[in-house]
Order: C-alpha cells, then structure tokens, then sequence
C-alpha cells in the first residue's frame, strides 16, 4: 500500500488520531497524533510522513500544525485512500 493511503487511512481513524475541524464551528476534538506517531504506525520515515502530510495539505484535506493535524476534508481523504490502495 501507498505511503500516503497508509497516512490517509491513519488520519481517518477519529477521533482518536487527528483534530477534526468542525464546520461553521472552531471545536476540535481534543487528541492528537504527531507526525513521528504516524510514522511508525504506518511504517514509513517521519520525513515521508512529512511529504504525504504536505501533499495532502496542498490539496486541502489537512492542514498541518507545529503539534497537530487537523482533518479539513474527510471524504477527500477517504478518495485518496482508495485510490492509492486499489
């Protein structure tokens, strides 16, 4: 699978990996994994992690903190995923 499916499927397994922004609202849930976390979760390097976050984050599914992922477009991601993983 993918590096960035991998990320991809990681960051989708709320609410316990990623804030979530909630529309019209700025409430996020409150856990958080860092960058180094979903590295070894997913098997890759953190810098590779670091590129697949900046990848998503170009394309508005994430937008990436100092300290936090925060998930912008779920579906986006969830159309990422599957195309990298099928």
């Amino acid at each position: 699978m993918a590096a960035s499916a991998k990320v991809s499927r990681t960051l989708q397994m709320r609410p316990r990996f990623a804030y979530y922004a909630r529309p019209q609202q700025a409430q996020v849930d409150q856990e958080v994994l860092r960058r180094s976390e979903i590295a070894e979760r997913v098997g890759e390097s953190p810098q590779r992690v670091s590129r697949v976050l900046r990848f998503f984050a170009e394309r508005g599914f994430v937008m990436v903190g100092d300290d936090s992922v925060v998930v912008r477009n779920l579906e986006g991601l969830r159309r990422q995923a599957a195309a990298r993983h099928g």
